[in-house]
């Protein structure tokens, strides 16, 4: 059995490094390091990584843990060592010069000690080894650096997931969820909701998901009457979660996408080391300003507890880390996804808009219909149809009614099959204009139906659909929005092509089986971190 040691760099810039293979004869080699190794697997004893790790991205690190766990044999060992950077810190606190050196390398042209592109703290160092199968034997300080000894060991599995949210209705969010879990109960990891909403409980039941119903509502995000009627309820409320959390201790990682949830649970699942993540799923800024700041006041105090915080797009995690106390390096960014729709066998009819959404003040629904005129004037038997509910819709229908186009649009509020609805319509169009829109996942189900999309360059959609599957136009341009449906309208060949490329692209980035593994990793990321944590505060070897 050979023993590697992967030696100081040759050459950082390419990733190359020196590798001395101890053996029955010496030799040495130059390879690099970000590719396959070339050896068998398991086929070799012992690794020595000094001074190699640092020189890589996170991702790079993780290839490279996996690559050492493949060549390994069971029980192979694995000696790292690493910059100290909180002792460099602390020791050249008052000499910059030479403490930047030690963090950063030597990024000149001679790169005599190579550039570093990552840091870790003592548990983050390890835990990234854990999830990549490695059980620590010894950990230290030596000068400035860390230095650990691993064996191989086996690669970790998620235990399982408590889902806990409080809601009162059923919309994208818990369309999103229920997707989600229901992924995870397909692939064998254990899964439980409790959630307060009967239909909620009733969807996952239907999946086969154990499903607990909340019997308490704690609403401090609503109106007044809720927020008093909340506050009443809140010391029962807080022991009520304290029963629900300690009772599902040992039952996997906590998922919580709610605000209440995230105040009466968190601190809770702390106190009784079980990890957690939460999910933000939109900005927070509209509930941060009610009630005199209250809301904010009470995320902010359990905000920095959280294993690790999920976020859909750029949009919703830059707007929430200014003002939410959350920390940067625990946001991970992971978009939302759902199952491929199936479009029924009907052809869609000709020059059919729809728009789907909560009929409310932001998403649009106004702007739409205010551009609508121009479009009849060019296309007179096009069609608009709007799929929602919401108290807004009686605004809606004097507009309509003032522009006098109530025969060319039509209400069909909430429908029971969106497939079969949508697939009758040629194209989407999603107007919102609502500055805390987290997501979008209307703009998922046009793709993945095959519909040319209109909308506006607001908040998150950017980062969801391009130029090759929608027409975006300036946000809140009424104008604007008429001519890109008519452009849609007057060429056919645009709209097929944009509708499958959006097809495509949905296909590529945010089906359900490309986004839940992510969650799945962050699930066991913090359930790994959690227990690294616990073992390093009792001096365990981990």
């Amino acid at each position: 059995m050979k023993k590697l040691n992967l030696g100081c760099g040759l050459d950082y810039k390419k990733g190359y490094i020196n590798i001395d293979i101890r053996n029955d004869v010496g030799a040495d080699l130059v390879h690099d390091i970000t590719k396959p190794f070339p050896f068998p697997s398991a086929s070799i004893t012992k690794i020595i990584a000094q001074d190699i790790f640092e020189h890589l991205t996170i991702e790079q690190q993780s290839l490279l843990f996996s690559e050492i766990f493949r060549l390994l044999v069971d029980g192979g060992e694995l000696d790292v060592r690493i910059p100290n950077n909180e002792e460099i810190w602390k020791r050249f606190s008052k000499d910059v010069a030479t403490r930047n050196l030690f963090l950063f390398g030597d990024t000149s042209e001679s790169g005599v000690w190579g550039s570093h592109k990552s840091g870790h703290t003592l548990s983050s160092f390890i835990e990234l080894a854990t999830i990549s199968g490695f059980v620590t034997l010894k950990h230290s300080t030596v000068d400035t650096n860390y230095v650990f000894k691993f064996i191989k060991g086996t690669l970790p599995k998620l235990k399982g997931v408590v889902f806990i949210n409080q809601t009162l209705g059923m919309g994208g969010a818990e369309n999103f969820n229920t997707q989600l879990l229901a992924w995870f109960q397909k692939h064998k990891i254990s899964v439980k909701a409790l959630t307060t909403f009967s239909p909620f409980n009733k969807s996952f039941k239907n999946l086969g998901i154990k499903s607990v119903k909340i019997p308490i509502v704690v609403d401090v995000i609503g109106d007044w009457k809720g927020l008093i009627k909340g506050l009443i309820l809140f010391p029962f409320a807080v022991f009520y979660y304290a029963y629900i959390t300690y009772k599902n201790r040992d039952s996997g990682t906590i998922l919580l996408t709610g605000f209440i949830e995230k105040i009466l649970v968190t601190p809770w699942a702390k106190f009784f080391n079980i990890p957690i993540v939460w999910v933000e799923f939109g900005p927070l800024q509209e509930i941060f300003s009610k009630f005199f700041g209250f809301p904010k006041f009470l995320y902010r105090l359990v905000s920095k507890l959280p294993d690790f915080v999920i976020e859909p797009s750029q949009n919703t995690k830059i707007n929430n880390l200014n003002i939410s106390g959350l920390s940067t390096a625990k946001t991970k960014l992971v978009p939302c996804g759902i199952n491929p729709l199936k479009p029924s066998s009907s052809i869609p009819k000709d020059l059919t808009v729809y728009c789907v959404s909560r009929m409310e003040q932001g998403k649009g629904q106004d702007l739409l219909i205010m551009a609508w005129p121009k479009v009849l004037r060019k296309f007179p038997k096009a069609r608009l149809y709007f799929i929602g509910d919401g108290s807004f819709q009686h605004q809606l229908q004097k507009l309509i009614s003032k522009l006098k186009l109530s025969n060319s649009v039509t209400f069909l509020g909430m429908v029971e099959n969106l497939e079969k609805e949508v697939s009758s319509f040629s194209l989407g169009v999603f107007p919102s204009v609502w500055p805390l829109e987290g997501f979008g996942l209307v703009l998922l189900e046009a793709m993945s139906l095959g519909k040319p999309i209109v909308c506006f360059n607001s908040g998150p959609y950017s980062e969801i659909v391009n130029s090759d599957c929608s027409i975006m136009v300036e946000k809140g341009n009424v104008n604007d929005l008429s001519e890109a449906i008519i452009r849609i309208f007057s060429n056919p060949s645009l709209a097929k092509k944009l509708g499958e490329n959006g097809k495509k692209r949905f296909s590529q980035h945010f089906t359900m089986n490309k986004i839940a593994p992510l969650y799945y990793q962050v699930l066991l990321k913090a359930q790994i971190a959690s227990r690294v944590k616990n073992l390093l505060s009792r001096n365990q070897a981990v």
